[in-house]
């Protein structure tokens, strides 16, 4: 699962930093403000809340979020607003709230962070809080993708509460809701394309406007 989920982080951050200039390129300046982790405590905030409404505005229009799970299949994506909309409205009925365990950071581009989540479910499970590592990509004040990884204290309790094993394989969207099918490699790749290709226009765009 870490193997799996390595990959695909690999193959977001690989489009996004073509050259070590590039990545430096991304790197605040000294005295420039940090857009990552204020963005990011805006939006666990929002969702701790429980409002969509406020969580889908920090978003861009082809954002995607990456989440590997420990029941069922091991990796889902939602690509879009409205996949992660569903998404949220299930958090939304589940009760979960969010905390951030480590403050938001942002390096060469990427922000990273560490929550703790609890809900309903996760109490019928036996499980006081379960904590997940986030990575983002944001330009422009949008969040354009969200990588959510278990630690593995909470991958361990998750496996120990439901006796599943992870697989392993990918799913999207609806589907992994409910838990009716695995297939999601290509819109995967897809959509961190596409991501990679916003960032990095966005970026060529700020470097051409005069100072």
């Amino acid at each position: 699962m870490k193997l799996l989920s390595s990959l695909i982080i690999a193959l977001i951050l690989g489009v996004t930093m073509l050259s070590p200039g590039e990545a430096l390129a991304q790197t605040p300046e000294v005295g420039q403000a940090v857009e990552g982790p204020v963005v990011i405590e805006a939006w666990v905030d929002a969702v701790d809340a429980q409002d969509v409404a406020a969580a889908l505005s920090l978003l861009a229009e082809e954002s995607f979020l990456i989440l590997s799970t420990v029941e069922g299949d091991s990796i889902d994506t939602y690509a879009g607003k409205a996949e992660i909309e569903e998404l949220l409205q299930v958090y939304a009925m589940d009760n979960m709230r969010v905390r951030l365990e480590r403050t938001p950071q942002e390096e060469n581009g990427t922000t990273f962070w560490t929550e703790s989540r609890t809900s309903d479910r996760l109490g019928m499970l036996g499980i006081p809080a379960a904590e997940y590592v986030g990575e983002a990509l944001i330009s422009g004040g949008k969040i354009m993708s969200l990588i959510y990884t278990p630690t593995p204290e909470t991958e361990a309790a998750i496996a120990r509460a439901t006796g599943v094993e992870p697989t392993g394989m990918p799913r999207s969207g609806v589907d992994a809701l409910n838990g009716d099918s695995w297939a999601a490699w290509i819109g995967i790749g897809l959509w961190s394309v596409l991501a990679g290709i916003c960032l990095l226009v966005f970026n060529r765009r700020e470097e051409r406007q005069p100072a």
